[in-house]
């Protein structure tokens, strides 16, 4: 099994980013994408962003099923408001034929839909769950895109409550299981020592040190990360250094 995540960045670097799944899919089972725009409405842009960026990865990725949970409603990826109908939320696309077999959303801090204005600091956070089957195997993959506020990634009581919420997800979950995503935590944080507690991190054990690029010019460099319950195999991870996004994809094989 091979699964690519990133934090698509609302698709603000289009042709990049198509470019890039477009170069990954044969090889790819399950993209788990974060910052995803969807709208009914016949637009394409949403300020900086890809406003139908769902349907342009569903275009590009015709072996995949998809799931989507839209956690916000009416705002652009920098806050701008819109007067037709947008989302951004998590979708995760798997390649047939491995199936999905189960899916689930749980709320780790906020409610959907529950921004008060344009604070992202009020944003619902969920985490979008599949199950997958692989010939007589199955998987569990959380998709996951965390609190951001004021604080960047440093603890505090918001981000200690979503840590605390989404174990007690990841404790009920069958395994094998894998957690990915933008957790916006820092590495050394106690939020995001909660979520690893028991669980393999591949960032740290594989000697990453950046997830963000180059596009993203500020001093902190870990956002990103995959989980992985001690009976994944993992046979190989790996964070190529592309500007298709302010975050890097990470790329992990496993069975």
């Amino acid at each position: 099994m091979r699964l690519v995540c990133l934090n698509a960045w609302g698709g603000r670097r289009f042709t990049a980013l198509t470019g890039f799944v477009r170069a990954q899919r044969r090889e790819t089972d399950v993209f788990c994408f974060q910052e995803v725009h969807d709208t009914a409405a016949d637009r394409r842009r949403a300020g900086f962003d890809r406003a139908n960026l769902l349907d342009e990865l569903v275009r590009l990725l015709p072996e995949f099923e998809h799931v989507y949970e839209p956690t916000q409603r009416g705002y652009d990826n920098q806050g701008g408001r819109h007067d037709f109908p947008l989302t951004i939320g998590q979708a995760t696309f798997v390649r047939r034929p491995v199936r999905i077999v189960g899916t689930r959303v749980d709320y780790v801090f906020g409610e959907a839909f529950g921004m008060k204005g344009n604070d992202f600091a009020t944003a619902g956070r969920a985490v979008l769950t599949t199950t997958v089957r692989a010939g007589r195997k199955r998987y569990v993959i959380g998709n996951l895109h965390g609190l951001w506020n004021r604080n960047y990634r440093r603890d505090d009581p918001d981000r200690l409550e979503q840590s605390r919420n989404l174990r007690r997800v990841m404790d009920g979950w069958e395994r094998p299981a894998l957690l990915c995503g933008d957790f916006n935590l820092n590495p050394d944080t106690r939020s995001f020592g909660m979520l690893a507690d028991g669980w393999r991190d591949l960032v740290l054990d594989f000697g990453i040190t950046d997830t963000r690029g180059r596009l993203f010019p500020y001093d902190e460099r870990y956002c990103d990360y995959v989980l992985t319950t001690p009976d994944v195999d993992v046979r190989r991870f790996a964070v190529p250094r592309v500007a298709v996004s302010d975050h890097l994809p990470l790329v992990v094989e496993f069975a």
